[in-house]
């Protein structure tokens, strides 16, 4: 049993942290998310997620500019009035019908799309960040490429538990970032809680791979209490947001195997907000797949399932069907045993029947 207002430990491994029984720590090599080389022409970057065979050309940034802004890095510097940037997927066909053209005006940036084209992305006076570690603007035009090729940009939490891989999915509140320091807790594998990249590999399976090096946990009192087993992990808090941020480029390598790049996908979960706090014990229960797609859209652009972007919408609502489909996705409301006792917690979710 755990006293009340502890978190539940196991003997600490080489990290300093507990280390539960039935958590499997990864066997997969460290590596960097979104592979990025040069390219034969000036200030080009090539973009590759580890598991799609996919390449993003973004023209206007040297490489090492464009790893610096996925790894929320000298945003400052680089985010400038006059900056233009061109990203075009390699991999996917361009639509030889002209589209509509659509003019996005964000706080960061000014976007130029078409569907089933390359983007264009301006930055101009008046334009700023606003203490984001990625620039929206450069986040949906990313996602309108990938979306091209029925690559979905998924916010939400993918970790690995007694060798099951998860997709948790949920709006501000429900509960993504108690999950996830609970998971970390536990010692279990987190690939990220932020901007996912989810879509199926040539083996047949679907994966979520992290698209940035770090993590952000939204604050409340329960994320909070587990964040704080977490110290050794070198979390600090996001300038001007409510967040913690734990930088995994810079972690030791004993650190980093708990942050695998990709993994399976096995399951999907739809957090619930509780309606009336958080209960003591948290459920899982049955979940249509409509609901489970909603959720999807919902945690991907919004905007790439509109009409002004047909290939993109054909192609992310094919992909996220066939995920929702394969598997079988369940209702989940997190509750306080997650926060006291998160190894068992999740040990008791992996194997409890449905409600």
């Amino acid at each position: 049993m755990t006293a009340p207002g502890s978190v539940e430990s196991a003997p600490p491994d080489q990290l300093g942290r507990a280390q539960p029984t039935g958590m499997i720590t990864s066997a997969l090599p460290v590596a960097h998310a979104m592979r990025i080389s040069s390219s034969r022409q000036p200030d080009c970057a090539l973009i590759r997620p580890v598991g799609a065979e996919t390449t993003l050309a973004l023209q206007g940034l040297s490489p090492d500019q464009t790893r610096d802004l996925l790894h929320g890095r000298g945003l400052r510097e680089i985010w400038r009035p006059g900056v233009r940037l061109t990203l075009d997927n390699l991999s996917a066909c361009r639509t030889e019908t002209p589209t509509r053209l659509s003019e996005i005006e964000l706080a960061d940036g000014k976007l130029v799309l078409r569907s089933g084209q390359p983007g264009t992305l301006v930055v101009e006076p008046g334009h700023a960040l606003d203490n984001t570690l990625i620039p929206q603007s450069l986040a949906l035009l990313m996602a309108q490429q990938l979306a091209r090729s029925g690559l979905m940009m998924v916010h939400g939490a993918a970790l690995r538990v007694e060798r099951l891989g998860i997709l948790a999915l949920g709006t501000r509140g429900s509960g993504k970032s108690v999950l996830s320091a609970a998971a970390l807790t536990a010692g279990a594998e987190i690939v990220s809680d932020d901007w996912l990249l989810v879509g199926r590999a040539d083996d047949g399976r679907f994966h979520a791979e992290r698209l940035r090096e770090f993590m952000m946990l939204r604050h409340g009192w329960a994320a909070d209490r587990l964040i704080a087993a977490l110290i050794h992990l070198g979390a600090r808090i996001a300038p001007g947001r409510v967040k913690t941020v734990l930088d995994i480029a810079h972690q030791p390598e004993t650190v980093r195997r708990h942050f695998p790049v990709s993994i399976e996908l096995d399951r999907v979960w739809v957090l619930q907000r509780p309606r009336a706090g958080r209960g003591a014990e948290s459920t899982r229960s049955s979940c249509t797949q409509a609901e489970a797609l909603a959720g999807m859209i919902a945690g991907t652009m919004p905007l790439m399932f509109g009409r002004h972007f047909p290939v993109e919408s054909r192609a992310l609502t094919h992909s996220a069907r066939a995920l929702v489909a394969a598997l079988n996705p369940t209702r989940l409301t997190t509750g306080l045993d997650l926060v006291d006792s998160p190894r068992s917690a999740l040990s008791r979710l992996l194997a409890s029947n449905l409600r």
